[in-house]
């Protein structure tokens, strides 16, 4: 019972900070690997865990909440799925990202596990270089 979560997404993987989120969206590089956009930034200063979610969905093509919330918990779970090769990809560097998904018909998990795919991929060419 008192095994640390590595598996899941904690508090601090998650984007909360307004500061920060406002810097995200003002001057952050932008990926866009279909039906996600990812608009992300390297962290000058370290954060408390190597990378930051924001995951957002929009309110005009999708009324409901409860289509909202299954949109965002699936971006969730690609997200930790992915979690082990984003580590990797990262390489000791600090990243805070939005992952906006931006298509009108709900997704499946694997479509967004491409989107992820895509996108930790990008991250690896980008620090190997």
């Amino acid at each position: 019972m008192g095994d640390k979560k590595t598996f899941g997404l904690s508090k601090y993987e998650r984007l909360h900070q307004v500061k920060l989120i406002d810097n995200l969206f003002k001057q952050a590089l932008s990926f866009k690997a279909y039906p996600v956009i990812f608009s992300y930034k390297y962290s000058e200063t370290p954060l408390e865990a190597p990378f930051s979610f924001i995951f957002t969905v929009s309110k005009k093509k999708y009324k409901r909440a409860v289509d909202r919330n299954r949109v965002r918990r699936l971006m969730k779970e690609s997200v930790r799925l992915k979690k082990p090769q984003l580590l990797e990809a990262l390489n000791g560097q600090y990243i805070y990202a939005a992952m906006i998904y931006t298509s009108p018909q709900l997704p499946e998990l694997k479509d967004l596990e491409i989107s992820v795919n895509k996108f930790i991929t990008m991250i690896h060419e980008k620090n190997r270089s």
